[in-house]
């Protein structure tokens, strides 16, 4: 004897997709801002502070995208022929996000989990 029991009519799969975007947005809005902080204040090269400006200004933090948007924002990122100053930023380098995943990404994954622990208990 078997018996088969579809209990599919009962999950509401509307409220379940509004509640795992929620979190999704909390998720990137919070990871975004962190990561974006620590970018800005220890990686990204500032000269007149317009690059970093630019970001906080053209970020989107729903979405989970960090933007630098200044006309030399790509070359400053790639730093082809740059000498970067250290003055303002001690980490300032080119491709800032590699280097600051290579030096502090464990924080923003022990920080991620924190997040996705707080959502999922």
């Amino acid at each position: 004897m078997s018996v088969k029991i579809d209990f599919t009519d009962q999950i509401d799969y509307k409220k379940i997709r509004q509640q795992a975007q929620k979190v999704q947005d909390q998720y990137y809005f919070h990871m975004g801002q962190q990561i974006l902080k620590d970018l800005n204040n220890s990686y990204v090269p500032r000269d007149t502070g317009d690059l970093i400006a630019s970001s906080l200004i053209h970020s989107d933090f729903k979405h989970g995208k960090l933007k630098w948007r200044t006309p030399y924002a790509r070359k400053v990122y790639y730093g082809t022929g740059i000498n970067f100053s250290t003055d303002k930023n001690r980490g300032a380098t080119a491709l800032w996000d590699i280097q600051a995943q290579s030096e502090i990404g464990d924080r923003w994954t022990a920080q991620s989990q924190k997040i996705a622990d707080k959502f999922f208990k």
